[in-house]
């Protein structure tokens, strides 16, 4: 009745004055509804700032780079600015491995509402990262799609703990079938460069006159540069193997041309690429050395926490491997 009434009232103002009352409703209704947009942007703006996975939108059509959280320097190491100022950015910190793919996925998923992908990036530090992908496009009213949004999330953790467990329960099971030291180093080495992308493992076994290191695994090593350190006497300065093998202590080198513990065998691996070299000691009973387990970088850096954390976790699977082996020569000598 209040709604009739005052309809019949409106209707007998002057046509001007129904216009002006109009228009300053319509006007109010559009202030409402920016304030109501600003709100909603403000607080997407402090849910995008605040979490760890990154959002990001995208026009497909003029493939430019709409919003980006600042997530994103974190996980990527890259600014935010650049990748405004150049989308590519994304696709080139693919790993190359996994670039193709990921661009075909793109391509065929993302405006279909089925994008959900795993792969690996490469940061300007050099470190490796996995990342699980997630998009679905935005409609307009009309049903075309006009914006892609996606959360990039990443799953590093995740991944190197797993791969880190099966790794670890395959060399155990060497171990439990009485495999020959050997082929359970060198399955060690393997399992530890799969953990640790980009980088080489070799493992070092201190021999019985507790002065020499002599090769014990190290399958992506160049077979020049196995020779010529096999054998080499251990001591302080001497590389980063020779180094934590004298002094029971962990040595991180992150550029053998430059570092003073590599002066007098930087020689012996700058032709064959290798720039970095972080050394964790083998150790036994009451510390005792029993080696050295080795990961090399091609390019100077220092370790990621998370590759010196496995890398440690292999240095104590190793000690496993050695101390079982010496046990069972131990029992067989004394059968005989």
């Amino acid at each position: 009745a209040t709604d009739y009434l005052l309809k019949q009232r409106l209707e007998r103002l002057p046509s001007a004055v129904q216009r002006a009352l109009v228009e300053a409703e319509e006007h109010r209704e559009r202030t409402r509804a920016q304030q109501a947009l600003r709100e909603s942007e403000e607080r997407f703006r402090q849910l995008a700032e605040t979490i760890n996975e990154v959002f990001w939108m995208t026009d497909p059509a003029k493939n430019q780079m709409i919003y980006i959280s600042p997530a994103y320097e974190t996980v990527w190491g890259r600014t935010c600015a650049s990748l405004y100022a150049s989308p590519r950015n994304w696709l080139d910190a693919i790993h190359p491995e996994d670039r193709e793919r990921i661009v075909q996925s793109a391509l065929t998923k993302q405006t279909a509402g089925t994008y959900d992908e795993e792969y690996r990036i490469v940061r300007p530090d050099g470190g490796v990262r996995w990342i699980r992908d997630h998009a679905f496009p935005v409609r307009n009213t009309s049903g075309q799609v006009y914006r892609v949004a996606g959360v990039a999330e990443d799953i590093t953790e995740r991944k190197r703990a797993e791969r880190q467990t099966a790794g670890e329960l395959r060399v155990l099971e060497l171990l439990a079938h009485g495999a020959p030291l050997s082929e359970c180093l060198d399955r060690l080495a393997r399992e530890c460069e799969e953990v640790c992308p980009g980088v080489i493992c070799s493992v070092l076994l201190l021999d019985a006159d507790g002065r020499h290191l002599r090769h014990g695994a190290a399958p992506s090593l160049p077979a020049d540069y196995i020779a010529a350190i096999d054998g080499i006497e251990i001591g302080p300065g001497v590389g980063s193997c020779g180094t934590a093998a004298h002094t029971g202590r962990t040595v991180i080198v992150s550029d053998i041309a430059t570092d003073p513990l590599w002066a007098d065998c930087k020689e012996l691996a700058l032709p064959h690429g290798l720039r970095a070299c972080w050394s964790v000691p083998i150790l036994g009973e009451a510390d005792r050395v029993l080696g050295t387990l080795a990961l090399y970088a091609r390019e100077p850096r220092a370790p990621q926490p998370e590759e010196l954390a496995a890398h440690e976790h292999a240095a104590y699977l190793a000690s496993l491997a050695i101390l079982r082996h010496r046990m069972l020569e131990t029992l067989r000598q004394s059968e005989e």
